[in-house]
């Protein structure tokens, strides 16, 4: 049997909305403990949002929240 598959977009903006970093979609299974991993990214310190955007055949769910980069 397979597990259903969904499609995983990224995206972190900074505090004023503009968007520094997108990923484009990725195909992924569902499971449990995907990851998705934001701390290589090359920004600079400071407070960020991300946005995951998942799309799957029941439709569409965004997460979001924030995180503090420190050097």
């Amino acid at each position: 049997m397979e597990l259903p598959v969904f499609f995983l977009t990224s995206e972190v903006l900074d505090v004023t909305g503009r968007r520094v970093y997108i990923h484009p979609p990725v195909e992924m299974s569902t499971c449990w403990g995907a990851e998705v991993a934001l701390y290589n990214l090359s920004i600079p310190s400071g407070i960020y949002l991300y946005r995951l955007t998942i799309e799957s055949a029941e439709g569409i769910d965004i997460q979001a929240d924030r995180f503090v980069k420190i050097h």
